[in-house]
């Protein structure tokens, strides 16, 4: 069980095609691990009327903008953290 915005965004989905929810998500359900998140920020992208490879696209073209930002805004901070 979470808390986050994906049933209202579920809605807005099925008029507007596509859009996306980021903010803080809160799980409720107990752990007996320190790994396990509580709270963290999530992104929950909602596509209309999309089959699995329409997913697999919309999650390869959210990596590789992640991956292009990094390297063209934040490349010395990766090298140095990779030392």
């Amino acid at each position: 069980m979470t808390v986050s915005g994906q049933l209202q965004v579920e809605t807005f989905a099925c008029g507007i095609g596509s859009c996306y929810t980021f903010g803080p998500t809160f799980r409720a359900e107990n752990s007996h691990t320190s790994r396990h998140l509580a709270e963290f920020w999530m992104i929950e992208p909602e596509i209309a009327f999309a089959d699995l490879q329409d997913d697999m696209n919309c999650a390869q073209d959210y990596v590789q903008f992640c991956c292009k930002f990094l390297l063209d805004n934040v490349l010395d901070d990766l090298e140095f953290i990779s030392k």
